[in-house]
């Protein structure tokens, strides 16, 4: 089958879907106290792969950044994962504060 770059990157897809599902699990666990050890192992991935994953999304799809496709939303995707991922993990963490002082 030969490379077609407009192919739809359903691989790409699916780990950024399950990567941004799991920082919203995160979250809502977060938000409703009730941490289990399903929520650890998300962490787990969370920060130890899927950077790398995403890094990889981001650097293989970086030439389809202009253009109006899939691919350039793939890349956006991957690349925000760097600045979405710690600003949520911030905003827990003064929520968490918040949320013990008062």
């Amino acid at each position: 089958m030969p490379d077609n770059s407009n192919d739809f990157p359903a691989i790409e897809t699916l780990a950024i879907t399950i990567t941004y599902g799991g920082v919203l699990t995160i979250i809502a666990s977060s938000l409703a106290g009730q941490w289990s050890g399903q929520a650890s192992l998300i962490v787990f991935y969370l920060v130890l792969i899927a950077p790398i994953v995403m890094g990889i999304i981001a650097y293989k799809n970086r030439t389809f950044r202009t253009g109006v496709n899939h691919r350039k939303w793939v890349f956006y995707a991957g690349a925000l994962y760097f600045i979405i991922t710690p600003i949520a993990g911030l905003l827990l963490v003064l929520f968490e504060r918040y949320t013990q002082k008062a």
